[in-house]
């Protein structure tokens, strides 16, 4: 049951606009008052009743109409005073919407397009500009007489003038969307790229009213992605010339992309597609187990930041070809924090310089090797010709001594003749120190591991720097030629640590190796001070062209003051097939 006052209120606020119940409900609150009051009257006249009825039992029938009345104004108030505030606060919010109107609204809007770093414009519904914001008007510095209507497309640059009024004529024509790139002069006389985008401004009928739209500078961008666009062209300019394939792989997917370079590489139509464990099939047989290994490395994501490798390929038509590929490893971001590795390099066809390298490395051996056999002959040479040359001339010296030593009077030929004998046996030392310098012949009878022990005494003999030597190999099973290639970068190392090392210890290693032999010379002197001293040093290359010669490997570890080492590996099966 509604109270009178509920009821009023209801039906007086019923389908009456925001504002109208705004001044209706300033109209009723002077009413509530009254009725309050009135009800507190009744309320009080029914008591009055009741004790009255309670004596007079005729007027009994009033009490109740009065007590009644006196309800309905209590529940009316009650009513009033529990309804929804959040009706109340909905109403008075619409109250100041309805207040703001389309007024306030463009008021709005005028004050954002001022404040808008970039160009805002409208124009009516055939496309003739009504207003620019005040942006457009420092940038072009024209005035706003000069700039309504069409009159402002004479800031466009002239090769843009007609293809951008044929596409915002088009526009206006279909009421589509409009968006275009073009160049705008600015107030000095520059001009400047600019995104223009324009969209209609539709009515409650759907009747274009007019057209709202911004132009932003992009002149800074365009340059930039027009200087990306140049080295990204000089940069797939350079891949082509030099025949450089380029590659992505995905581990956790499998994924695999390459370019077309790839393909030409391998032989292969540019459509072929294949997984990572596909292109195996490509790989030289003797190359499988170690592409094997840096597979099961990428599969893993084990494979290290930065690899560089070489291996052959037989190509799709059969021909044997030397590859290079050189990648790092990635960490790229997807899904917010979610992280995936992704291998990425390139692959280059490096068959000619592998064909340079090995027609010069097999020159260098075949030097070294004339080389090992003309110092051989001329260590024979001199320990048997000049040696026995030298043995005769002693044993005759000596005879003729014996024969003046009797005779009185000859005592300073006799002195004469021992100093020519001492003279004579310091020439024979001589002689076989250089045969064993040019040839040792306890290398050939006794072989590698008494040569270097043979080496570092007369090294320690010589320098007076200890040299201690620890073999742990047995080398009859080396053939002559790499023996003869450790012995010769074991006695290149001596003498570079005796010319520059200054060292007071050195230390020489001959051990076995999982894939070979091994020789470590290590030395506590003050190590090689610059990497340009590493270049130049001949004697450092001609180690690495010994040792490359075998297909062995060459690593050298130094620092200043710290000394150098240097180790070499020769495998076993170049070793028992040279």
């Amino acid at each position: 049951m509604y109270s009178f006052a509920g009821v009023f209120l209801k039906v007086s606020t019923k389908n009456q606009t925001p504002l109208k119940r705004r001044r209706l409900h300033t109209i009723t609150t002077p009413l509530l008052i009254v009725i309050v009051g009135c009800s507190s009257m009744a309320f009080f006249s029914l008591v009055v009743v009741l004790i009255y009825d309670f004596t007079h039992r005729a007027k009994l029938v009033w009490g109740f109409v009065i007590a009644a009345l006196a309800l309905t104004a209590i529940a009316g108030f009650i009513s009033f005073v529990l309804r929804p505030r959040s009706k109340q606060r909905s109403t008075s919010s619409l109250t100041n919407t309805a207040i703001t109107g389309p007024v306030e609204s463009e008021r709005h809007y005028r004050v954002l397009a001022e404040l808008s770093p970039q160009i805002i414009w409208m124009t009516d519904k055939d496309g003739d500009n009504i207003y620019f914001n005040q942006q457009w008007y420092d940038y072009t510095g024209l005035t706003p007489a000069e700039s309504m209507g069409k009159d402002w497309t004479r800031v466009l640059h002239p090769d843009d003038r007609e293809r951008c009024l044929l596409i915002w004529e088009r526009a206006v024509q279909t009421e589509t969307p409009y968006e275009i790139e073009y160049l705008f002069r600015k107030y000095d006389g520059t001009y400047r790229w600019h995104l223009g985008k324009g969209l209609p401004v539709r009515d409650e009928h759907g009747n274009v009213r007019n057209w709202f739209g911004i132009c932003v500078d992009i002149h800074d961008r365009r340059l930039v992605a027009a200087a990306a666009d140049r080295i990204a062209e000089r940069l797939q300019l350079a891949i082509e010339a030099g025949g450089i394939g380029t590659f992505d792989f995905y581990p956790d997917t499998g994924t695999l992309r390459w370019s077309d370079q790839c393909s030409s590489i391998l032989g292969v139509d540019k459509t072929f597609k294949a997984s990572v464990e596909d292109l195996s099939r490509f790989v030289h047989n003797d190359d499988q187990a170690r592409l094997s290994r840096m597979l099961q490395r990428i599969n893993s994501q084990a494979i290290p930041e930065q690899f560089d490798f070489e291996h052959r390929i037989i190509r799709a038509d059969g021909e044997m070809r030397w590859v290079g590929v050189k990648g790092r490893r990635f960490l790229e971001r997807y899904d917010h924090e979610i992280e995936r590795v992704r291998v990425s390099g390139v692959v280059i066809d490096v068959t000619s310089r592998k064909q340079v390298e090995n027609e010069r490395l097999a020159l260098a051996t075949h030097i070294e090797a004339a080389r090992e056999s003309e110092r051989t002959h001329v260590a024979r040479e001199i320990h048997d010709e000049l040696g026995q040359t030298l043995t005769a001339a002693k044993m005759d010296i000596a005879w003729i001594s014996r024969r003046i030593g009797i005779l009185k009077g000859f005592e300073e030929l006799t002195e004469r003749a021992s100093a020519m004998s001492a003279l004579i046996d310091d020439s024979i030392q001589t002689v076989k120190r250089i045969s064993a310098e040019l040839r040792p012949g306890i290398l050939d009878d006794a072989g590698l591991s008494a040569a270097i022990e043979w080496l570092a005494r007369t090294f320690e003999k010589r320098t007076g720097i200890f040299a201690l030597v620890h073999i742990e190999f047995e080398d009859a099973n080396i053939p002559k030629g790499p023996q003869t290639a450790l012995f010769r970068i074991a006695q290149e190392s001596l003498t570079n640590v005796a010319r520059h090392a200054a060292a007071s210890r050195v230390a020489i290693y001959l051990t076995a190796h999982q894939t070979g032999v091994k020789l470590t010379i290590r030395d506590n002197g003050r190590g090689i001070l610059t990497d340009y001293d590493r270049q130049r040093s001949f004697g450092l290359l001609g180690m690495r062209e010994r040792i490359a010669a075998l297909d062995g490997q060459f690593f050298l570890d130094s620092k200043p003051g710290e000394g150098t080492m240097i180790t070499v590996i020769v495998p076993l099966m170049t070793a028992k097939t040279a």
